[in-house]
């Protein structure tokens, strides 16, 4: 697994401030999502390109050995379709998460709902300095909105630092 995404210290202000906080809170949460999608697709590609990289078994090597043999406009087919499947497992995922708490319904009259928290605590003391619900309003994070909103800011071409949707100032989430 590579390293996840840094969040630089400005961002820390900028998620205890209970007005932005819930912006600041699911941008953060893009940002580390569109890690792990952009760190599933490179080590599909590098397994696929690199004999060594498949290193993992006959069973979890199987599928990407499949693809290694064929060519490469195939390949790049393979992982252009990859790519479509993990970006709308994400979109799913996102669907889920912003349920207001209809979608899940137990019985006539009970449903359930996801709650997905962002804390902020001290790494010595371990003291919880803020928490927020993030998938809650006014946060952004229902499928289209928080994925079209990280597809535009998050893609590779815009990858580096990227500023919370209403971002303080000099503030950024670092997405390397």
């Amino acid at each position: 697994m590579n390293a996840p995404p840094n969040v630089p210290p400005q961002i820390t202000q900028f998620l205890l401030d209970t007005g932005s906080q819930h912006s600041a809170g699911a941008d953060t949460f893009g940002c580390c999502v569109m890690w792990i999608r952009r760190s599933v697709l490179e080590r599909a590609r590098q397994r696929v390109e690199s004999e060594s990289a498949r290193n993992l078994g006959s069973l979890g090597r199987r599928e990407y050995d499949a693809v290694a043999m064929l060519g490469s406009d195939q390949r790049e087919a393979c992982h252009q379709f990859a790519k479509r499947c993990v970006d709308d497992f994400i979109q799913e995922m996102l669907g889920l998460l912003a349920n207001r708490g209809d979608d899940l319904t137990a019985t006539e009259s009970v449903s359930m709902r996801l709650r997905l928290d962002l804390e902020l605590y001290d790494i010595d003391s371990q003291k919880l300095l803020t928490a927020a619900t993030i998938n809650r309003p006014p946060a952004r994070l229902s499928p289209d909105d928080a994925w079209g909103r990280w597809l535009n800011r998050l893609t590779p071409e815009r990858l580096g630092t990227v500023p919370p949707a209403t971002g303080p100032a000099g503030g950024a989430v670092s997405t390397e």
